[in-house]
């Protein structure tokens, strides 16, 4: 069955629409923008969603580039794409809507802890009401574009006890791929995943800004996740993919000084045992006054100073500041 929003929507076609909520404080409508495409065939429902939290902006830019161009005669099946899922925290340039500077607040509007939605909630809970009724409640995937910090990298969210989401997040083809096991939680990828769908959150850095590199990634990806649902054969070959699983082993290195790091590999990178990482160079004396070298094979989740909620990120640190880790991982 054809989610609503591509219900009357004819074969080879590609059509944007919107979809209003009433903001239960003000009464006012916010409107929510869809790009919906019907290939050829029959086939999958794929739903993309970008901009869940304001500042999420490589994932909008590659919906936008992404679907009006896509040949819909090697198509099988539809892809629904919300460049912005959430319009009024984009339009305030914060993490949520309502919210102010202060990261608590913020959570408590975040989008991604509201799933499946209320449609006689707040005007958050209302838009991921309306968004999962119209086209996640029937589709066979989920692809959730989010941003991350650059001292952390790209990465990939999957839900451990989901092989078809497993399968998504291998075959998009971010080498850090991040395992949970929770079971509690209303982040949209870990609720679909948990009614049937296969499902992943793929975060992008950075935050608030838009990053050639990052909406590549995104195109790829989305390619290579049609391809593994069968929905086109027009797909780019993935690289290497590591799981880190929940309980995988750490090994973290802080500041023994003032100091700059000087990265070695780029975070999410896999790494092999004995790999340099990164060099702190000290602020008094301007030499060598640390190592980070790898104990064993993993992916980097950090490098540099560990950044603040709205993602800003330095390569300048503090005595005793986290500046690198890295998880062991598997295949």
């Amino acid at each position: 069955m054809l989610p609503p929003l591509a219900a009357a929507l004819g074969p080879g076609t590609t059509v944007r629409t919107q979809v209003c909520v009433e903001d239960p404080e003000s009464g006012q409508q916010v409107r929510i923008p869809f790009i919906v495409a019907r290939g050829a065939e029959d086939g999958p429902t794929l739903c993309l969603l970008a901009a869940q939290r304001g500042l999420d902006m490589n994932g909008t830019a590659a919906l936008h580039l992404a679907l009006p161009r896509l040949d819909l005669t090697r198509l099988s099946g539809t892809i629904i794409g919300a460049p912005v899922a959430n319009p009024p925290a984009a339009r305030i340039k914060r993490h949520a809507f309502p919210s102010d500077d202060g990261w608590p607040r913020a959570c408590l509007h975040d989008m991604n802890a509201t799933w499946p939605g209320d449609a006689e909630g707040t005007l958050t809970e209302r838009m991921a009401a309306a968004i999962w009724e119209q086209c996640i409640e029937s589709a066979h995937a989920v692809v959730d574009l989010h941003s991350s910090p650059s001292s952390r990298g790209a990465m990939t969210l999957v839900r451990a006890t989901s092989d078809a989401s497993m399968a998504c997040a291998k075959a998009f083809g971010i080498p850090h791929v991040q395992v949970t096991r929770e079971i509690d939680r209303r982040a949209l990828y870990d609720v679909a995943a948990r009614q049937g769908k296969a499902a992943i959150e793929v975060r992008l850095p950075p935050p608030g800004a838009i990053a050639p590199d990052s909406v590549r990634l995104a195109l790829t990806g989305t390619r290579n996740v049609l391809v593994e649902l069968h929905m086109t054969d027009r797909g780019a070959r993935a690289g290497e993919t590591a799981f880190v699983l929940p309980e995988s082993e750490l090994r973290a290195w802080h500041a023994p000084t003032d100091g700059v790091v000087l990265s070695h590999v780029d975070p999410g990178s896999i790494v092999q045992e004995g790999a340099l990482i990164a060099e702190l160079l000290s602020l008094h004396t301007a030499e060598v006054a640390a190592e980070a070298i790898a104990p064993f094979r993993g992916v980097v989740t950090l490098l540099g100073c560990a950044a603040d909620p709205a993602g800003r990120a330095t390569d300048l640190v503090a005595q005793g500041e986290l500046y690198a880790q890295v998880a062991r991982c598997d295949l």
